[in-house]
């Protein structure tokens, strides 16, 4: 874990004028000021210049327009995902979700997370997942992604471990009708804890029992890796099978 602390730099400077009047002494004065102070457990680094973003008006639709508004949804009234936009858009960038931000698809056209409707996010901290557990439907709560714990066991988690656990997904928005109902995805979850053991078995035996994922139906895809918004490495859990209800 990093340390909160600040360090100085002292560096002495002479004021010729500031002198004991009686010796004629120099009085030395010390200054110190800040150095660069390392980034504390849980801090996200910035993000780069030419970072990409996602156009929600074109992702989501115009305000105002819901698709297929009227029309009840499997997992909250038409038009809910809007409420999450303001929460995560700062997590669908390019500093996060990188991989939503191919240059181009075949034949040249260039692509940007959100143009199927669908939009990517990730790296999503505690106080995210907060906010999602006030506005989202508890329909979308009880959602899971294949074998993943459902929605409210994953956000509920990260809410209990912040710093250690961050989440991500997909919003399938009010104009992604192509890729089934409307809702809130989290596939995923970077866990940020050193003394998990490197085997990935053994690793994910520690993770389900010490961050409460017991909910999980089996072990996620695992990786171990640098994350490129924090300077820490983490484990990689990604869970990627037919969406499905939590009963």
């Amino acid at each position: 874990m990093h340390g909160g602390g600040r360090t100085t730099e002292r560096s002495a400077r002479v004021w010729p004028a500031e002198r004991e009047p009686a010796s004629g002494r120099v009085v030395i004065v010390t200054t110190s000021r800040p150095s660069a102070a390392a980034p504390r457990f849980g801090d996200h680094l910035p993000a780069p210049s030419g970072t990409l973003t996602v156009d929600f008006a074109s992702a989501f639709g115009a305000a105002g327009h819901v698709p297929g508004a009227g029309t009840p949804g499997a997992f909250g009234p038409p038009g809910f995902t809007r409420a999450v936009v303001p929460i995560l858009r700062e997590f669908t960038s390019s500093h996060y979700a990188a991989t939503a931000f191919p240059m181009s698809l075949f034949g040249g056209k260039p692509r940007r997370n959100g143009d199927s409707g669908v939009v990517d996010f990730a790296g999503c901290t505690a106080k995210q997942a907060r906010a999602l557990l006030r506005v989202l439907p508890e329909s979308n709560l009880r959602l899971r992604v294949g074998e993943a714990p459902c929605v409210r066991a994953l956000l509920e988690a990260v809410v209990a471990h912040p710093g250690r656990l961050e989440f991500g997904g997909v919003i399938v928005g009010p104009n992604g009708a192509n890729h089934g109902a409307e809702r809130l995805e989290i596939d995923g979850l970077h866990v940020f804890d050193d003394t998990a053991p490197d085997h990935k078995g053994y690793a994910w035996r520690v993770i389900e029992a010490r961050y409460g994922l017991e909910d999980a139906g089996e072990m996620p895809s695992m990786r171990k890796r640098p994350v490129r918004w924090r300077a820490d490495a983490a484990w990689d859990l990604y869970w990627l099978e037919r969406t499905r209800w939590s009963p």
